[in-house]
């Protein structure tokens, strides 16, 4: 009996070990242009974002501007030995592409970058949309106006007809009653 509670301790089943939770490696982006909003660097950041692969580290505005400001040739990664920052992205716009760089933070080198062209702007139509418009208006404009102008010399040569006949049926009847008193 006493060997009992030992077989039935080693029965009993031990938890698994779990797994580590992995963290995703941080990435900075960083500024794009100068333009409030940056909408170039939003759209990366929310790209790398709605992905499981790598987290998108926001920092302040003053923090960037000592890491990097557009136009500069170094990036500082100083200042990011204080976050938890394992990558930095560089996107610079050129005449079709934009180039993108990515460093490793923690030893300041360039691990990978590549040139993804941008499609073209089509020219602004909105000259020639505006042009052929007016145009249009114009033709619609003058066509309406003689429509009206021919619409107004009916009715006058109407009113026209209606006031001759009135005055001769009036003349007529007038001469018809002065015969008929005498």
């Amino acid at each position: 009996m006493v060997l009992t509670p030992t077989l039935h301790a080693q029965n009993r089943t031990r938890p698994k070990p779990q797994k580590p939770v992995e963290v995703p490696p941080a990435v900075v982006v960083l500024q794009v242009d100068t333009t409030p909003g940056d909408s170039i660097r939003t759209i990366i950041q929310r790209d790398l974002d709605y992905g499981d692969r790598v987290q998108p580290l926001i920092l302040d505005d003053a923090t960037l501007a000592d890491i990097w400001r557009p136009g500069d040739k170094q990036i500082n990664f100083a200042p990011l030995a204080q976050t938890r920052a394992n990558y930095v992205l560089r996107a610079r716009p050129t005449a079709t592409s934009i180039h993108v760089e990515v460093f490793d933070a923690n030893k300041g080198q360039l691990k990978q970058e590549g040139a993804f062209r941008l499609p073209r702007t089509p020219a602004s139509r909105l000259p020639a949309v505006r042009d052929s418009l007016n145009a249009y208006l114009s033709d619609r404009a003058q066509m309406t106006t003689e429509a009206l102008a021919a619409n107004q010399s009916t009715r006058d040569s109407l009113a026209r007809e209606h006031t001759c006949q009135s005055s001769s049926i009036g003349f007529a009847n007038h001469h018809s009653r002065s015969s008929a008193a005498k």
